[in-house]
C-alpha cells in the first residue's frame, strides 16, 4: 500500500515538473509589447490619413514611383507628422502603408518591427495583430 501510494506521489511530482517547465513559460511570455499596442491604439487615423495623401501628392511631383509603404521617421522629418502625433513609436522600426486611406479591414496599414525580430500592425479596422516574422 505505502509502495503505490509512493509510485503515486511520484508520478504527480513528475507531471507537475513536466508542467512547469513546459507549460508555465507561455502563461508568462506576452504576445507583444503592451507599450507599442496601446501606442498604436492611441493613433489619429485622420491625422495617418491627411500625412500619408499629402507625401503621396509631394512624392509623385518629384520621383514618379513609390514603394507600398514609407518609414514611419520620413513622415516626422518631412513635416508630415509632429511627434505628438506618434506618441509611444519614437525610436521604432515603424512602416506606413501608403493605401492608408483605402485600407480594408485586413490590411495592415501601420506595422511596428520589436528589438526581437517580431512584428505588430495596426489593421484597416483598427485591430492590432501580432504579424509573422518577415
Amino acid at each position: 500500500m505505502k509502495t503505490k501510494r509512493r509510485i503515486i506521489i511520484a508520478v504527480l511530482v513528475l507531471l507537475l515538473i513536466a508542467f512547469g517547465i513546459f507549460i508555465l513559460p507561455d502563461f508568462f511570455k506576452r504576445p507583444a509589447p503592451l507599450p507599442t499596442m496601446s501606442a498604436l491604439q492611441g493613433l489619429s487615423r485622420d491625422r495617418f490619413v491627411e500625412a500619408v495623401q499629402a507625401f503621396t501628392r509631394d512624392g509623385k511631383v518629384r520621383d514618379g514611383s513609390l514603394s507600398n509603404t514609407i518609414a514611419l521617421r520620413d513622415l516626422v522629418s518631412g513635416g508630415y507628422l509632429r511627434s505628438r502625433d506618434i506618441r509611444g513609436l519614437e525610436g521604432k522600426d515603424v512602416t506606413v502603408s501608403l493605401g492608408v486611406g483605402a485600407a480594408t479591414a485586413s490590411t495592415v496599414w501601420i506595422a511596428v518591427r520589436e528589438s526581437d525580430g517580431s512584428q505588430i500592425g495596426l489593421l484597416g479596422d483598427g485591430k492590432i495583430a501580432v504579424l509573422p516574422k518577415p
